[in-house]
Order: C-alpha cells, then structure tokens, then sequence
C-alpha cells in the first residue's frame, strides 16, 4: 500500500434539529483521531450536516469531495461508518468505481476498514451498503406509522418547531399570537 498524503475526511448527519452540528463534530473528532493513529496527512474535511444520504438528493460537501477524488487530489478516505457516505447501494458502487479509476486504495472508517482490492472486503462492503439501505427504510416505516397513530389519537406531529400560535406542546394556544391568526 502506498503512502497516504491527502486524505479527505467525511462527516455527515442526517437530522440536526438543534442547528449545533454536534453529530458531525463527533464524527469529525473520530475521523481525525483515526487519521493522526495511521500518520495519514488529512488536506481536507467535507461536512453535510442535516443532510439525508438515502433520498437522492446531492450532498454538496460530499459531491465536492468525489470531485477531488476523480481530480486526483485525494489518495485515502476517511468516514466514521460506511453508511455515512451514502446509503444508496447504487451511490456506493460508482463511489467505488471513482476510487478505483482515480487510485484510491484505502477507506478507512472508526467502525471498520474496507479494502478496495480484496474481493471479501468488497462483498463485506456491499452487504453494508445493502444494509444501510434496509435500515433506512425500516426507520422510515417506524416514523410514518408512529405520525399515524398521533393522528389517530389526535396528536400534533412535526420537528422540534413550535408552530405560531401555540406553545411548546403544540396544543395550548400562546394568545399574543393567536390574536395575529385571528385578524
């Protein structure tokens, strides 16, 4: 194995309703203890933060960073789990695809390493990828039956958000902007 001199670290989380980045932070704090234990050079990290992987929506730092790759520019990549690149078994071929046309020969992640030219390491990889994906669609039939049954039962859904005009439990109406509604 060569060398590794340019290192991409990439962190992502797909919900941050505080807006404080704390996932990402950990990831990051994870990635980099990772790099210095194998003397790898980072030259950069990429952040999507409250970025979804599985809805097939662009994640700018992540795009910004496969464009790197096939430029050249990065010889190792670094992640704190596999599905944190993307969940999409189709997005995780073409990421393997890119590396292995642009000479990346190391993903390493803090959960495990994956090696691009062994055959086990590859299938250990695919069976992640698919995985991931499984997992991301069972979480999203959990939420979706658990919005039923608030519905049912008469429940406010949504985020963390308090909706104008009501207070934190989403029930008790706040007057001094109710009255506004009411007009």
């Amino acid at each position: 194995m060569k060398r590794v001199r340019s290192a991409a670290i990439y962190a992502r989380i797909s919900s941050d309703q505080s807006g404080q980045a704390l996932g990402v932070q950990r990831q990051l704090e994870d990635c980099r203890k990772l790099a210095e234990e194998r003397g790898w050079v980072v030259a950069e990290e990429y952040v999507d933060n409250d970025f979804s992987a599985c809805k097939g929506k662009e994640t700018p730092a992540y795009a910004r960073m496969l464009a790197h790759i096939e430029a050249g520019k990065r010889d190792a990549v670094i992640a704190y789990h596999q599905d944190r690149l993307t969940r999409r078994p189709m997005e995780w071929e073409q990421f393997v695809e890119l590396c292995d046309r642009a000479g990346v020969e190391q993903l390493a992640t803090v959960t495990s390493d994956i090696n691009f030219g062994n055959d086990n390491g590859m299938l250990v990889a695919r069976i992640t990828a698919a995985v991931a994906v499984n997992e991301s669609a069972r979480k999203s039939a959990r939420i979706k039956r658990k919005i039923q049954q608030n519905v049912e039962l008469g429940k406010p859904n949504g985020g963390s958000q308090r909706p104008f005009g009501y207070e934190f439990d989403k029930v008790t109406v706040r007057e001094s902007e109710a009255v506004i509604i009411r007009v």
